[in-house]
C-alpha cells in the first residue's frame, strides 16, 4: 500500500496479480459513510484504556481493552505521531468513538487482537519492528505491465451487472 499525499490517492499493489488499485482519496471520503466503515456486527464497543503498558518494537505502548456485543479484543496503542493515518479517512463519520483516538495522526497501533465470542483468536497484527530509512523514490512506481483499476469504474461496472467486488483480504 502506497500513499501519494500530493496527489490525494492511495495506490493498492498486488504484484502477485501484476495490478494496482488506484484509489482517489477525495472520492473515498465522500462514499464511505460509517455504515461502510463498519458493518455494525460488533454494535457499539466500549474501550478501556488500561493505563498497563507494554514495549513493542522498541516503543511503549497502552494496552486498551475492547469489548462489544459477542466480541472482545486489545489494542497496544503508542502515543508517537502516525500523520499518515489521519489523511486517509480525514472527514469519515467513524463508526465508532474510540477510532477518534486511534486515526487522530497521533497515535501509533503496534498491536490488534480481535477475539471471536467463543475466545478464540480471530486475528492478530503486530508490529515487530519500525525502521527510519530513506528509501529509492523508484521503489514507488507501479510497473508500466501492471495493470491498473480505478475502484469507482469496477464498481459501477459491478453494479449494473449485479456482481460484488471482492473481498480486500482475498487479495494478499
Amino acid at each position: 500500500m502506497l500513499f501519494d499525499w500530493d496527489g490525494d490517492r492511495m495506490l493498492a499493489i498486488s504484484d502477485r496479480q501484476r495490478r494496482v488499485t488506484v484509489v482517489d482519496l477525495k472520492w473515498l471520503r465522500t462514499q464511505t459513510p460509517a455504515a461502510r466503515v463498519h458493518d455494525g456486527r460488533m454494535g457499539k464497543i466500549a474501550v478501556e484504556k488500561t493505563g498497563k503498558w507494554e514495549e513493542m518494537a522498541d516503543r511503549r505502548c497502552q494496552l486498551w481493552e475492547l469489548n462489544g456485543p459477542g466480541e472482545h479484543g486489545n489494542m497496544c496503542v503508542a502515543a508517537e505521531p502516525a500523520p499518515w493515518l489521519r489523511p486517509v479517512l480525514a472527514g469519515v463519520p467513524y463508526a465508532q468513538p474510540w477510532m477518534r483516538d486511534v486515526f487522530d495522526g497521533s497515535h501509533l497501533p503496534l498491536r490488534v487482537v480481535d477475539m471471536g465470542a467463543d475466545g478464540v483468536e480471530r486475528l492478530r497484527l503486530e508490529v515487530v519492528r519500525i525502521q527510519t530509512t530513506l528509501v529509492p523514490e523508484s521503489l514507488f512506481t507501479v510497473p508500466e505491465s501492471y495493470q491498473v483499476l480505478d475502484p469507482r469504474a469496477v464498481a459501477a461496472a459491478g453494479q449494473a451487472s449485479g456482481d460484488t467486488l471482492p473481498s480486500p483480504s482475498s487479495d494478499p
